[in-house]
């Protein structure tokens, strides 16, 4: 699977629930061992108690992931990813990779929930 987001792309997010990040999710997260690196993985498995997460990159190739660098502290995240701004179309960024599509004919604005597709 090629990534989701390209480099440049522009990502809104929102804070973490308290129950934490959920497998499936994309979350910004502080690098484990690069405190001043951000990064922006999807959440692949939760240590019982979701005190730490195993994050992937969705190409596994190519990623620089927990495959590397272990488990993430689950308070080393930052937020929970919701919508891709750039490049256009706008993307939401759900839970199953498979249902992310862009909107069809992007020109009509911002896409929805509705928008995805399996």
């Amino acid at each position: 699977m090629s990534p989701l987001l390209p480099p440049g792309a522009v990502v809104v997010t929102t804070p973490v629930p308290r129950r934490g990040a959920r497998v499936g999710q994309v979350v910004v997260a502080v690098h484990p061992h690069r405190p001043e690196l951000e990064l922006i993985k999807r959440v692949v498995a939760r240590t019982p108690g979701g005190t730490a997460l195993w994050l992937g990159g969705d190409d596994p190739a190519r990623s620089t992931d927990s495959d590397r660098f272990g488990a993430v502290a689950s308070d080393r995240v930052r937020g929970i990813a919701r919508l891709r701004l750039r490049p256009w179309p706008p993307v939401w960024l759900g839970a199953d990779p498979d249902a992310i599509r862009p909107r069809a004919g992007s020109a009509g604005g911002p896409c929805g929930p509705d928008d995805l597709r399996p």
